[in-house]
């Protein structure tokens, strides 16, 4: 089970990593269908990213 972190606490814990306003490093992430898609790929573009934790 992890710790309960509060947002006070997790926001102490990143300051350090506030990269607000810095280029993202090019990663790649594979869709539902196994595709894979590079941020470079959507350079220019508008681009919207949904994380959520896989709960199965």
């Amino acid at each position: 089970m992890r710790p309960d972190i509060s947002t006070g606490a997790m926001n102490i814990m990143l300051g350090a990593f506030d990269l607000t306003g810095k280029p993202a490093v090019d990663f790649v992430l594979k869709d539902s269908q196994g595709r894979e898609h590079r941020l470079q790929d959507y350079l220019g573009r508008w681009l919207l990213m949904v994380f959520h934790r896989h709960l199965g």
